[in-house]
């Protein structure tokens, strides 16, 4: 039985997604019952301004899915798809309430694939130089995927950080 969902609430005045969420049961429609009583949250203040100008709020099930690790991994990619800022979620979705930031995904993303404890340092390292780039950190993320060689080759491209990550990794070796 496929018990947890992925939905959009819609605005029907612009016919746009402005917020992704995962749920069992009758989850979408919460959101609405908080606004009625005045919750205060970016999702509640959008759905109050939609029924000030007319508009309502279309709850739209996008797809169910028996396990809700694979629900959340969904809720995740349709967020970046919309794009975060074009939302009224505050994270990128994933663990519910317990959401993490898009820095703390990306850290989590080369740790799982780096799996090198010395390469994880330097790179964890790198990522909290200032200024922080997120240049670099989408340089990293793609280099982890292919391999580590193809890391020092992409940093070579920023100057800084390939200074840096040269340090840090002279750093973990000891």
């Amino acid at each position: 039985m496929k018990r947890f969902y992925v939905y959009e609430l819609v605005d029907t005045l612009s016919g746009l997604a402005f917020y992704v969420g995962k749920g069992c049961g009758d989850r979408m429609s919460q959101h609405e019952r908080d606004a009625k009583v005045g919750k205060r949250s970016k999702t509640c203040n959008r759905i109050r301004k939609i029924w000030r100008l007319g508009g309502e709020v279309q709850c739209v099930e996008v797809r169910r899915f028996a396990r809700e690790d694979r629900a959340y991994r969904f809720e995740q990619a349709l967020i970046k798809e919309i794009g975060l800022s074009r939302l009224t979620n505050i994270t990128l979705g994933g663990v519910g309430a317990k959401s993490v930031t898009e820095r703390e995904l990306r850290r989590r993303e080369i740790v799982a694939l780096a799996g090198n404890p010395v390469f994880i340092r330097a790179v964890r390292w790198l990522l909290t130089c200032e200024p922080r780039s997120e240049t670099v950190e989408h340089m990293v993320i793609r280099a982890a995927r292919s391999a580590t060689p193809l890391l020092l080759k992409e940093i070579q491209r920023c100057p800084g950080a390939r200074v840096r990550f040269k340090e840090a990794m002279r750093g973990c070796s000891s």
